[in-house]
């Protein structure tokens, strides 16, 4: 499944299957579709998840 992270003062703007980035910060797409380890069952709201 993807996951999209969007920094602050940032937004995107879906317009089919492409989008366009607005704003100050960036955005960052992930496929953890092939990844073989991720901390997400362990972490806490306040750790950083690590892939």
């Amino acid at each position: 499944m993807p996951g999209i992270g969007i920094d602050e003062n940032t937004a995107i703007i879906v317009e089919g299957a492409k989008f366009k980035v607005i704003g100050s910060g960036a955005v960052y797409l992930v496929d953890g579709g092939d990844v073989p380890h991720s901390n997400i069952a362990e972490a806490a709201a306040d750790q950083a998840l690590s892939i």
